[in-house]
């Protein structure tokens, strides 16, 4: 699990193409008997990677649904055995409440996947 508030639980499901190219599948969960719209998710990794992130499934999630996703592609220059870090910005709306933005750095995924 790479986030979890009172709301949202996002899991990444990672694969290994190559020694250097992560390709992460980002997994939305809604925890709240609420929609939640304007689903976004961005993503920041270190200075030796580059991104590129596919469109997200959708941009909003039901109550206590599981049906967002979105994919990303990093590369590192670096060797591939170097641990993976990413700063994620998370933004949504709950139904009938006020915008929610969430910013976590994830530095603790595995690197022998």
């Amino acid at each position: 699990m790479a986030f979890e508030d009172d709301y949202v639980i996002l899991a990444f499901e990672l694969k290994r193409e190559g020694g250097n190219t992560h390709i992460i599948t980002a997994h939305f969960k809604n925890k709240s008997g609420s929609q939640l719209s304007s689903v976004n998710l961005q993503v920041a990794p270190q200075k030796n990677m580059t991104l590129k992130m596919k469109p997200a499934s959708g941009t909003s999630i039901g109550a206590y649904m599981s049906d967002l996703s979105q994919q990303m592609h990093i590369v590192s220059s670096m060797e591939a055995n170097k641990a993976l870090q990413l700063k994620l910005k998370i933004n949504y709306t709950p139904n009938g409440g006020a915008p929610i933005s969430q910013i976590k750095v994830v530095n603790n995924l595995p690197n022998n996947y």
